[in-house]
C-alpha cells in the first residue's frame, strides 16, 4: 500500500534510509515482493507503541479473571534493556513477555528476555516472544515466540 507522506511534520522527521517518500520502505531490489515498515519511521514507532500497551491491556484482562493472582510489572535495567510485561505469581515465579511489532524474529529480539532470564535463575519460567507473524517457534531454553493473535487462542 503507498501513502504519500502529507505532513509536514512527518517528512522533516523522514528518516534518511528512507529514499522515497512512502511510509513503507521496500527490502531488496530485484523481488520488491512486498513492503516493510522502516524501523525508525514515525509510524512504525508508533504502531509498537500501541501493540505494546494493547497487549498489556489484554494481559491485564487475563490477570484480573484468572485464578491466581498474577502481578503486571516490567523490567528495566540501567543498560537500558527492558521487557514489556513481567508477570509474577505469589510464589514469585515470572514469566516475561515481550511485544515487537516485526513480522520476524530477531536475535536482538530477545536481549531482554535472555538477561531477565539469566538474573532471575529457577524463578524464570518462560520468555514469550509476540509478534506480527503466524507460526509459533522455539527460540531457547524456556524462550518462545508466538503470534500476537495466540492471546485469543488462534
Amino acid at each position: 500500500m503507498h501513502l504519500p507522506c502529507t505532513n509536514a511534520a512527518f517528512s522533516l522527521a523522514w528518516p534518511k534510509s528512507c529514499r522515497t517518500r512512502r511510509w513503507c520502505c521496500w527490502r531488496g531490489r530485484a523481488k520488491r515482493a512486498r513492503p516493510r515498515w522502516c524501523a525508525r519511521s514515525p509510524i512504525a514507532t508508533r504502531f509498537g507503541n500501541l501493540l505494546e500497551t494493547f497487549v498489556h491491556g489484554e494481559l491485564l484482562k487475563h490477570a484480573t479473571t484468572a485464578e491466581t493472582n498474577a502481578r503486571l510489572l516490567y523490567y528495566r535495567d540501567a543498560d537500558r534493556v527492558d521487557v514489556d510485561v513481567v508477570l509474577e505469581n505469589p510464589a514469585g515465579q515470572i514469566v516475561a513477555v515481550e511485544v515487537k511489532a516485526a513480522a520476524t524474529v530477531n536475535p536482538g529480539d530477545l536481549r531482554g528476555l535472555k538477561k531477565l532470564a539469566h538474573l532471575a535463575g529457577e524463578s524464570f519460567k518462560l520468555g514469550v516472544l509476540l509478534y506480527d507473524g503466524e507460526q509459533i517457534l522455539p527460540l531457547g531454553d524456556r524462550l518462545w515466540a508466538a503470534p500476537v493473535s495466540s492471546l485469543w487462542g488462534r
